[in-house]
């Protein structure tokens, strides 16, 4: 299944989130004081949802209770790998993509959304599932995305390592819980720092400039567009933010993200490896001119990216945004059988296309149709200086 770009298609980020900590050492009460206190920043009288799976519950009601004790208002939300399974594969199409307000009413009653894991087998429940199926989805929750920035909702994601998701990756688990638990206990205040340095830089620019030893040649324009920041906590000053994305915090946090001038995008972007539908793609190339997608090709993988994109509408095929990685515990890992190229790990970076309202933009899709793309060992200048370089993060 494809990854939206960040927070533009909501309903399903609002259930997955980005924690990960070593599950033998937890300790889900002093885990939830961590949530609820410092990422969070829960006030007397929040109305708070913790959001997760049936293999959550222990820590979705030690955040629950912490909750409670700071004076909010709590409830859990639960959902399980049976019940998202049947929903692709039992729901009459009619029902799959039938449009209802009610959740667009709870959520404007909601003040924090903390969403915990709400799956553990993700390739179990999506594979071979027809891409119809997402469409439907996606267009029965337009209506709820295009509000989001009109809630107020601040939101925490959160999730831990399990053996599914190693396996997804190609990672054997010792590892990915190590990785992992680092990232959540890194240096935030640099991580920080180095944001803000990144969002005045691209803020004033006149260009950005992709390039990768795979082929990508691509520059466009994001001036004085708005950068979101996610460092682990939503900060006291983004609680009013009109953009959800800034009242928004995942843990372990680290990235950079903004909107691109739609129409500005010139060039060609590769992408060595990703995969669509649990099935890898190699060497995938497309161009922007003018900032819209175009001749699309790749090794493997080209049919089902086509079978997706002839399903969309309105400006599903122009650029979007570009987000970089920013924690330095992360690493991305794609040799052989591994398979993970995080958004927050420090100096991945991404190319977004598609829906873009969520985080400032101007491109409206159907279905808030997003997509985005890694590009691996890239360099990245702004106005000439370098800030990635062959996929190092420079300081």
């Amino acid at each position: 299944m494809m990854k939206p770009f960040r927070l533009i298609t909501l309903l399903f980020v609002l259930l997955a989130g980005t924690l990960f900590v070593q599950a033998q050492k937890m300790d889900y009460a002093e885990l939830g004081k961590r949530i609820v206190n410092t990422s969070a920043d829960i006030q007397p009288g929040d109305v708070v949802v913790v959001a997760g799976g049936k293999h959550t519950i222990d820590l979705m009601e030690a955040v629950a209770i912490e909750a409670r004790k700071q004076g909010g208002f709590a409830t859990m939300f639960l959902t399980t790998d049976a019940m998202q399974y049947s929903l692709l594969r039992d729901v009459p199409d009619e029902y799959l993509g039938q449009e209802s307000d009610y959740f667009t009413e709870w959520f404007k009653e909601i003040d924090v959304w903390i969403g915990l894991p709400a799956f553990e087998d993700f390739q179990m429940i999506n594979k071979d599932v027809p891409k119809e199926k997402y469409a439907l989805l996606a267009k029965a929750g337009e209506e709820f995305n295009n509000n989001l920035n009109n809630s107020k909702v601040r939101a925490v994601f959160l999730a831990y390592p399990t053996e599914f998701q190693a396996k997804d990756a190609g990672l054997d688990f010792k590892t990915w819980e190590k990785m992992a638990w680092n990232a959540i206990n890194a240096d935030y205040s640099k991580i920080a720092a180095h944001a803000k340095k990144l969002e005045k830089m691209l803020m004033q620019s006149k260009e950005v400039h992709i390039t990768s030893p795979a082929g990508t040649d691509l520059t466009f324009s994001v001036s004085e567009r708005t950068v979101l920041i996610d460092d682990g906590v939503v900060a006291a000053e983004d609680k009013d933010s009109p953009l959800v994305f800034q009242r928004a915090a995942g843990l372990p946090g680290g990235q950079v993200v903004t909107t691109i001038h739609e129409d500005s995008a010139e060039g060609k972007l590769v992408v060595a490896k990703t995969k669509c539908n649990y099935e890898p793609i190699k060497n995938m190339s497309l161009e922007f001119e003018n900032g819209v997608m175009q001749n699309l090709q790749a090794n493997d993988g080209q049919d089902c990216m086509m079978e997706i994109f002839k399903l969309q509408e309105g400006d599903y095929n122009k650029i979007a945004g570009l987000a970089i990685g920013l924690n330095p515990a992360l690493k991305v890992m794609q040799d052989g059988e591994q398979d993970l190229r995080s958004e927050n790990a420090a100096g991945m970076v991404y190319v977004g296309i598609g829906d873009n309202r969520v985080i400032g933009g101007n491109n409206k899709a159907k279905g808030n149709f997003s997509y985005d793309f890694p590009v691996t060992n890239a360099t990245v200048t702004i106005d000439g200086v370098v800030v990635v370089k062959d996929g190092v993060l420079q300081q």
